[in-house]
C-alpha cells in the first residue's frame, strides 16, 4: 500500500495499550477496524508512528516438524484460543480447487488469519474468520522475503536473502508456534522496525485503528471504559 493510498483513510491512534481482545473491539465498536498488518507494515517501515503496535491478523505456525492434519482446530500453545476445523476444511478445498495443493501434511505452512468475530463468551474463545491466507514456506527461524499481500517473511536462500533490497527483508520470531497475534513496533533501539513478533493473548501493546469516523474522544471513553491503559490524547496520523 502506497503513502497516497494511506492519505485516503483515516487512521487513528487511539493513544492507549492492552491486550489484543480490548484492542478488536475497540476496532469494531468504532465502526472502523483494528489496523491490518500490511498497512501498519508501511506506516512502521516509513516512520509514521513510533510505539509497539498489534495488528488486526492472527498468525499460525506449526510448531518445527509437525503438520497439520484433517479435523484439526487452529489454538495456541494455552488453548486459549481456537479457529474451528470447518474453516480448515473449507480452506484446503479452496487451496486445491486454484491448483495450490493441500494444506494438510505440509510444513513451514502459515496462516494468516483475519478475525471476523471473536466470541469471549466461553474457554477457549472462538475466532470466526473473515478470510484465511495460506504463506507457503513462511520463515520462522530468521529473516525472509515480505510476502507482496502480507507482508510475512517467505523462506529464501541465504544468497537470495542478502541480495534483497533492505525494504523487503523481515524477520518473524514465532515463539511456540500455534495460534498467536501479531505485534509490530518501531521504538529504537529495541525494536527492529522489519521484525514481526508472534504475541499472546496476554500481552499489551498500543492500539491503531482505520477507517472510523467516532470522536477522538469518544474513541478514548470507549477505551478508557473497556479497562485500556490511557498513555497519550489519541490523534489522527493520516
Amino acid at each position: 500500500m502506497a503513502l497516497g493510498e494511506m492519505a485516503a483513510q483515516r487512521i487513528i491512534d487511539t493513544g492507549v495499550r492492552t491486550h489484543y481482545l480490548n484492542a478488536f473491539e475497540i476496532g469494531k465498536r468504532s465502526g472502523g477496524e483494528l489496523i491490518r498488518h500490511a498497512l501498519l507494515d508501511e506506516l512502521i517501515l516509513n516512520r509514521r508512528v513510533f510505539g509497539i503496535f498489534f495488528a488486526k491478523e492472527a498468525i499460525f505456525t506449526n510448531p518445527p516438524g509437525t503438520t497439520l492434519r484433517p479435523g484439526d482446530t487452529l489454538t495456541d500453545f494455552h488453548n486459549r484460543q481456537i479457529v474451528p476445523p470447518d474453516f480448515l476444511r473449507e480452506l484446503d478445498e479452496k487451496e486445491r480447487s486454484l491448483g495450490r495443493g493441500a494444506i494438510f501434511g505440509k510444513e513451514k505452512i502459515g496462516l494468516f488469519v483475519e478475525p471476523a468475530e471473536i466470541n469471549d463468551s466461553g474457554q477457549p474463545r472462538v475466532i470466526r474468520p473473515a478470510s484465511i491466507t495460506t504463506i507457503t514456506n513462511i520463515e520462522i527461524a530468521g529473516g525472509g522475503r515480505a510476502d507482496e499481500a502480507t507482508k510475512m517473511p517467505v523462506e529464501v536462500s541465504k544468497d537470495v536473502f542478502r541480495a534483497l533490497p533492505e525494504h523487503q527483508k523481515r524477520w518473524f520470531l514465532a515463539g511456540a508456534g500455534g495460534l498467536q497475534f501479531i505485534s509490530r513496533g518501531h521504538d529504537p533501539p529495541h525494536y527492529n522496525p522489519r521484525e514481526i513478533e508472534a504475541v499472546s493473548d496476554s500481552g499489551r501493546f498500543e492500539v491503531l485503528i482505520s477507517d472510523s469516523s467516532m470522536a477522538l474522544g469518544e474513541i478514548q471513553a470507549l477505551a478508557i471504559g473497556l479497562g485500556c491503559e490511557v498513555l497519550r490524547p489519541p490523534a489522527v496520523i493520516s
